[in-house]
C-alpha cells in the first residue's frame, strides 16, 4: 500500500505537547504515531468500537 496522501490536523501548543510526549513514549515520530494509532483502531475492531462508544457515551469532545 502506497501512502501518498497528507493529512493535516490543527492543534494548539498543548496538543502538540501531548502528541510529542506520546510519540516519545512510543519511540516514534509524531506523524507515525498518529497514523499508527488510527490504523490500530481500524485493525482492532474491539479497540476501535470501544473508543467510539466511550466518545459517544461520555460525550467527549475537546471543542466543548
Amino acid at each position: 500500500m502506497l501512502l501518498d496522501r497528507v493529512l493535516q490536523i490543527r492543534a494548539n501548543a498543548l496538543w502538540l505537547e501531548w502528541a510529542n510526549r506520546l510519540a516519545d513514549q512510543a519511540d516514534r515520530p509524531r506523524a507515525e504515531l498518529i497514523r499508527d494509532v488510527i490504523f490500530l483502531m481500524v485493525l482492532d475492531d474491539e479497540l476501535g468500537q470501544s473508543i467510539c462508544n466511550r466518545l459517544s457515551d461520555e460525550q467527549i469532545s475537546y471543542n466543548k
